[in-house]
C-alpha cells in the first residue's frame, strides 16, 4: 500500500511539472526502450505469418545491430482483410497506467506480383485483454516499402485499462494488417516485416521533474535576495 501511495504522489508531482513547463511526452525519457540488442526477444512472443516465425537476426536493425524480423509468402489466393501477429507480451510487465506513447522503427519490403489490389498494408497495435480488443491506428506514420520508418500509437485512452493488475489478461503486439483483391490466382507475393527500437513514452518523465526542481531553487533563491 505504502508503494502504491509513493507512486501516485510521484505522478502527480510529474503531472503537474508538466503542466508547469509546458512539454509534450515525448519530450521525457522513454519508460521503456527495447532495441534486441542482447540477441534475444527479450520477453516479446514471436508471431507465425504463413509458416515463417519472427525472430532476432543480425539482417536488418534501425539502430545498432540486432533486430527482429519475418519474411513470409502472401498466398496468391488471399483476398480480404488479415491482421496477423508479428510482436506480442503481456502489457503489464512493461507499461504503467501513465504510459501515452508507444513507438517503433518499422521495416517493409514487399514484392507485390502483378494482379495485386491492394487498399491496406499497415502496421496496428493490437490490445487483447480481459473484456476487451482494440486493433490501434498509427497516430504518426506509416509503412514505406524498402525502408525502416519510425510509427507511433497513442495509449492514453487504454493505459490504465491495459496495466490493471486485477486482469486475467493483457497483451499488446505489433500486427500486419492486410487489405487486397484477389490477384491472377498464379503468383505468390513475399512480405519483409522488421521492428526494431520499442520505445514506451510516460505522460510525464524525469526531465520534468528536474525542470520543476530547477524552477523550485530559483524560487527559493529569489526570495532569499529579497
Amino acid at each position: 500500500m505504502k508503494q502504491t501511495k509513493s507512486k501516485s504522489r510521484t505522478v502527480n508531482v510529474l503531472s503537474a511539472a508538466c503542466a508547469v513547463l509546458g512539454m509534450s511526452p515525448t519530450a521525457f525519457g522513454a519508460l521503456y526502450s527495447e532495441s534486441f540488442e542482447s540477441g534475444t526477444l527479450s520477453g516479446w512472443n514471436a508471431g507465425t505469418l504463413n509458416g515463417s516465425t519472427t525472430t532476432v537476426n543480425t539482417d536488418l536493425a534501425s539502430q545498432g545491430i540486432y533486430g527482429t524480423m519475418n519474411t513470409f509468402t502472401v498466398p496468391s489466393t488471399f483476398a480480404g482483410y488479415t491482421v496477423v501477429n508479428i510482436l506480442d507480451r503481456d502489457a503489464r510487465s512493461f507499461l504503467d497506467s501513465e504510459t501515452a506513447t508507444i513507438s517503433a522503427d518499422v521495416y517493409s519490403n514487399w514484392a507485390n506480383p502483378q494482379g495485386w489490389g491492394v487498399y491496406d498494408n499497415s502496421i496496428k497495435l493490437v490490445l487483447n485483454y480481459e473484456g476487451g480488443y482494440q486493433v490501434l491506428n498509427a497516430t504518426s506514420g506509416s509503412l514505406v516499402n524498402g525502408s525502416f520508418t519510425s510509427l507511433s500509437w497513442d495509449l492514453t485512452p487504454w493505459a490504465a485499462t491495459i496495466t490493471n493488475s486485477g486482469l486475467s489478461y493483457s497483451s499488446i503486439g505489433f500486427s500486419w494488417k492486410l487489405g487486397t483483391y484477389a490477384d491472377n490466382g498464379t503468383e505468390n507475393g513475399t512480405q519483409t516485416l522488421a521492428i526494431d527500437n520499442i520505445q514506451a513514452v510516460p505522460e510525464c518523465g524525469a526531465f520534468a521533474l528536474l525542470g520543476l526542481g530547477g524552477i523550485g531553487f530559483l524560487g527559493f533563491r529569489r526570495r532569499a535576495a529579497c
